[in-house]
């Protein structure tokens, strides 16, 4: 089943664009033949809105699934309206979608089906469960990628974060680099406080846990996007700064956005205390290269993870997981069972999973592949008109 859970990212792309091929199919149409689509609906002006709104929503659902997240949604609110004006006035009273002497056209069966699917794409965009999202996203991190860009296509396609370097994250989890997160102290409660704090630019959100009593806040809109854009945000600890009160550790447990806009609307931030066991990515630091022979002949690095994520006590995060790469042969991998962890930490993926190896360099290997068809060359053939020759004499 693991294996059909890493594939579940692409599950959504079956319905858009089966969705989609239905609407932009039956929009061109009526727009191909506007006038016996105006005869039938009563009208230009409906027949023009009809192939308009069939037409794009089609296109928004299928162009939205490259990480458009609101075109997606946006799809789906067109087609919506379509559907259930199509079942109100040609298709109620009939299940069934075979044409009937009362529904020349068919019952609302399939009618209903593609409204259910435009409204899934609603309320869900491009949103994938969190757990096949992270079991596709380990598959992409061990597939050697000719280049990070096609790596972050096939995230976009996944419905994830595209890949980043490294580097933002290495910072964010370094022990005694810990990022900080400004915030201010909301004076209210409830949803009213809420609303004003969104309308100044502001998302409200709440700080619990640690024995304390929560802590309403509000933090910049746009700060607060810029590190959501930056990817990891639930896996980043933070060093909470409100004027007023002391410095305090925390993660992220929640974000709630909006259903349409796909942007955040509020958080909800965790205390830490130094015994809190946290998952965390930590930098992998590769050392020793110049000591590694397979190099030394040419050999190439591939670094499959140059992060891993770890669990972790808050007091205790460790800066960074170090691989020696001393004694490496060309063809010799590392994996994690092989690596020192930090006391205390464990990784989160529940099997030896490879971190690096050492390959042989595309032009070895052109040179091998020619040696070897030379050697094919060389070994001697038999004549069949020699043997013939031979057996008559």
């Amino acid at each position: 089943m693991n294996r059909f859970n890493a594939f579940a990212p692409y599950a959504p792309w079956l319905l858009r664009v089966a969705l989609a091929s239905v609407f932009l199919f039956h929009g061109i149409g009526k727009f191909m033949d506007l006038a016996g689509t105006a005869q039938m609906m009563g009208g230009m002006p409906m027949a023009v809105l009809a192939a308009v709104m069939e037409t794009g929503g089609g296109a928004l659902i299928l162009v939205g699934g490259f990480g458009h997240d609101l075109l997606t949604r946006l799809g789906g609110l067109i087609i919506a309206p379509v559907m259930l004006g199509a079942i109100a006035m040609v298709h109620w009273g009939q299940w069934s979608f075979a044409p009937s002497d009362t529904h020349p056209m068919g019952g609302m069966e399939f009618q209903v089906t593609l409204l259910m699917v435009a409204l899934y794409f609603v309320f869900v965009g491009n949103s994938v469960p969190r757990a096949a999202a992270e079991a596709f996203r380990e598959r992409l991190e061990t597939v050697p990628f000719p280049t990070p860009s096609i790596r972050s296509i096939a995230r976009l396609h996944a419905g994830l974060q595209p890949w980043r370097s490294p580097a933002p994250y290495m910072e964010n989890n370094m022990a005694g680099e810990i990022p900080d997160l400004h915030a201010q102290e909301r004076t209210g409660t409830g949803k009213g406080a809420a609303r004003a704090a969104r309308r100044e630019g502001m998302v409200p959100g709440i700080v619990f846990g640690g024995d304390v009593d929560p802590l309403p806040i509000n933090i910049p809109f746009n700060e607060l996007l810029k590190k959501l854009k930056a990817g990891r945000f639930k896996s980043t600890l933070f060093n909470l700064k409100v004027d007023g009160h002391d410095d305090v550790r925390v993660i992220c447990r929640d974000v709630q956005r909006d259903v349409v806009k796909d942007l955040p609307t509020h958080l909800d931030l965790m205390r830490l205390r130094r015994t809190t066991k946290i998952n965390l990515f930590i930098s992998v630091d590769f050392i020793n290269e110049e000591e590694a022979p397979g190099l030394k002949k040419g050999g190439v690095l591939t670094v499959i993870r140059n992060e891993i994520e770890l669990v972790v006590t808050a007091g205790d995060i460790p800066e960074k997981i170090t691989v020696d790469l001393a004694g490496m042969e060309i063809g010799d991998t590392i994996t994690i069972s092989q690596v020192p962890l930090p006391e205390g930490a464990k990784p989160t993926i529940d099997r030896d999973f490879m971190i690096c190896n050492v390959s042989a360099p595309s032009a070895l290997k052109s040179e091998d592949d020619a040696e070897d068809d030379t050697d094919a060359a060389e070994v001697p053939t038999v004549d069949e008109t020699d043997g013939g020759e031979g057996d008559e004499g």
